[in-house]
């Protein structure tokens, strides 16, 4: 499934540009995990993988290729986790290829 992933703009004090989505896309190999919440994500077993990114024509928005475990596919099915958000770590060489995840949540205060 293709999910809007990030938006270029003002995030909870942080900006992410055009060029942070251009180097995401570019930097991206293989796939990256989906795991449920931030707090304990790095261990947390995967329930997806996203498996290729993309940007919209204008730059602005980040799309993912997503492929959902049967328990996340049916939870999200049925409203359980209706958002979600990504966790980027810039290094001093822009975002790296580990640096993306994609973290679902049941409500944005999670």
């Amino acid at each position: 499934m293709k999910i809007e992933l990030a938006r270029t703009g003002n995030w909870n004090g942080r900006v992410l540009t055009k060029d942070h989505l251009r180097q995401i896309v570019k930097n991206f190999k293989d796939e990256v995990p989906v795991v449920l919440g931030h707090l304990k994500a790095d261990h947390m077993p995967a329930f997806g993988w996203v498996k290729n990114v993309e940007l919209s024509e204008d730059e602005t928005t980040l799309y993912g290729e997503v492929e959902l475990s049967d328990v996340l596919k049916e939870a999200y099915d049925f409203g359980l986790y209706k958002k979600w958000s990504i966790g980027l770590r810039p290094n001093d060489k822009g975002f790296k290829r580990t640096s993306l995840k994609l973290y679902w949540r049941s409500d944005y205060g999670t």
